[in-house]
């Protein structure tokens, strides 16, 4: 296997979370969203999956509860499991936009890294072997907030190899920042080289704990110039946005 793209490529890495909103709100993980996000020159693309009842890999974060369907507007991701995708297609659930199949969009992409954050657990194996079909494992980093998905996504995809990410929450982060000096290397001797952590819960003395112990910190999501000028001030070795425009003009700012 090649080596992952992420540790060749110049940090910070700046994530276009979802595809970010240059081609408008409501079009998240739309085909046309990852279109204006590397029209702008993004090298990242963050990206969610579930699997169709028909068994397509899509890009599609989804509600896990109605409560969170109501508050993102995002449909449910039983609901999207029980369709096939030719019926997922024929419903307006972006806004007029298609809900892409990642097979699509890695192959439309083929120059671009992403990070994918596995939503189901019934999407795990189709996953790597769509990944490993399109040879697509160097440029890929596979992230949950569940430690368990991650880490049996990796290991079917990567065997031993150490590649995982696990997202923390600003409640998980929160909760283990106390003892970040002993969660960490835990982490990392189970197969995690990536963390996503909530930019509010993101510290000086966390990304040295991580480097220490060969992580990426990488912060989502990170919608105001004000916290993205202060995390890229910490040192943090990439950002996710839905302003994509925003981050690349502040991280050009901060280059100066």
């Amino acid at each position: 296997m090649k080596a992952s793209q992420f540790k060749l490529i110049k940090k910070p890495h700046l994530f276009a979370h979802r595809g970010g909103n240059a081609a408008g709100s409501r079009k998240e993980n739309s085909k046309r969203a990852f279109n204006s996000a590397v029209a702008l020159g993004y090298k990242f693309l963050e990206t969610d999956v579930v699997l169709t009842k028909d068994g397509e890999v899509i890009c599609c974060h989804g509600s896990h509860n109605w409560y969170t369907k109501r508050k993102s507007g995002l449909e449910l991701r039983k609901k999207l499991q029980k369709l096939t995708y030719k019926q997922i297609r024929e419903k307006d659930f972006l806004d007029g936009e298609e809900m892409p199949r990642l097979e699509d969009i890695l192959i439309a992409f083929p120059k671009i890294c992403f990070s994918i954050d596995v939503k189901t657990k019934e999407v795990i194996l189709p996953l790597v072997d769509l990944l490993r079909k399109l040879k697509a494992e160097d440029r890929v980093i596979i992230t949950s907030f569940s430690l368990l998905r991650t880490l049996k996504t990796n290991k079917l995809l990567r065997g031993k190899r150490g590649e995982a990410s696990l997202c923390l929450s600003r409640f998980s982060a929160k909760a283990f920042s106390p003892v970040n000096s002993i969660f960490i290397p835990f982490v990392r001797i189970l197969g995690v080289s990536y963390m996503q952590v909530s930019y509010s819960r993101i510290t000086k003395r966390l990304i040295n704990i991580a480097h220490k112990n060969s992580i990426y910190i990488y912060a989502w999501t990170v919608n105001d110039e004000e916290n993205i000028r202060r995390i890229l001030g910490l040192g943090v070795d990439g950002i996710m946005s839905d302003e994509t425009k925003l981050l690349l003009q502040t991280a050009k700012i901060k280059k100066t």
